[in-house]
Formats: structure tokens, C-alpha cells, sequence
């Protein structure tokens, strides 16, 4: 098996982050291939808003995509409200007009903490290597103020199977 990271470099189909830490230009505040947590996306709105971001070409790499998984590093700022108030968060995928959506977490308290999740192919189907260049990837926080949950990092990591099959008649 291979992979390839895909990370953030454009504006991608929704940008609803409506608070930033470190800079303006959405995608760059998460694009880094290391966190720092100097620099993030965030929410204090009630109610999903998301982020999508266009993600870096794959070479000319061919194989079967066996798994598209995307992290993201994330956490909420709950003073004055006790730490216990939940702040969620989902990845999403984006291909084609059609969403995947992972599964939604409480953000951690206390620090930011590493997340991961493998995701379907947005509107069904087999991945295929076609697929890569279009493929956007995103963050989607659900908060209330004066609550807040943070994004730093995402990034998108493709599992293939490079193997070629030789057929000999």
C-alpha cells in the first residue's frame, strides 16, 4: 500500500468560519504540514457552519483507493460556560456538488487534540484516482456563543494500492 497527503491550497465551496486566529485567508490558517496552533479557523455561531478547502493535485500516481481519511486538530474555548458544554465538530468531503460528512465529536477542552476519520466517497461509488483533483476537504463546527471551537490543521491522506497485475495468456 501507498499514500498520498492532500493539503489545503485554495478556497474551496464554503467558507463559514466566521473567527481567526493568525491571518484572514482560511485555508492557510490550516494548511501547515506541521500544527502549530498559532494559527486557526473557528466558530462561535450556533448551528453547523463549515469550511471547504481546495486540496494540493496528486502526482501522477495510479493504484485502487482502498481509503480517503481526513484529519484535523481542533478544540473549544468554553469560559465562561462550564467545560463540560459541548462544541461539535465533523469532517466533510466534497466531490462533484455531493457532501460526506464524519461523524460529530465534542471538541476537547483543555487543549487541542489530533482527530481522524475515514470517509465514503461523496455520492457513492468506488473512489478512483480521477476523483483527487476535485476533491475537497472540510471542517464543519456547531457551537453557540460566547463558546468557541478552533480548527488548526487538515489535511487529507489517500491509501492505494500501487501493485501492478501482470496477465500472461
Amino acid at each position: 500500500m501507498a499514500t498520498i497527503t492532500l493539503r489545503p491550497n485554495g478556497v474551496g465551496q464554503a467558507a463559514g468560519m466566521n473567527i481567526t486566529i493568525g491571518g484572514s485567508i482560511h485555508w492557510q490558517l490550516v494548511d501547515e504540514v506541521v500544527a502549530d496552533d498559532d494559527d486557526a479557523v473557528g466558530s462561535n455561531a450556533t448551528g453547523y457552519v463549515y469550511d471547504l478547502y481546495n486540496l494540493t493535485a496528486p502526482g501522477s500516481e495510479s493504484g485502487l483507493i482502498t481509503e480517503v481519511r481526513v484529519y484535523w486538530r481542533g478544540w473549544k474555548i468554553t469560559a465562561p460556560p462550564p467545560p463540560n458544554t459541548p462544541v461539535y465538530c465533523k469532517p466533510r468531503l466534497w466531490l462533484d456538488s455531493s457532501n460526506t460528512y464524519g461523524t460529530e465529536i465534542d471538541l476537547y477542552h483543555g487543549g487541542a487534540v489530533n482527530y481522524n476519520e475515514s470517509l465514503a466517497r461523496p455520492g457513492g461509488g468506488t473512489w478512483v484516482m480521477a476523483d483527487l483533483p476535485d476533491l475537497q476537504a472540510g471542517i464543519g463546527i456547531n457551537s453557540q456563543s460566547p463558546l468557541e471551537g478552533w480548527v488548526s490543521h487538515l489535511y487529507v491522506v489517500v491509501t492505494f494500492s500501487n501493485h501492478r497485475v501482470w496477465i500472461v495468456n
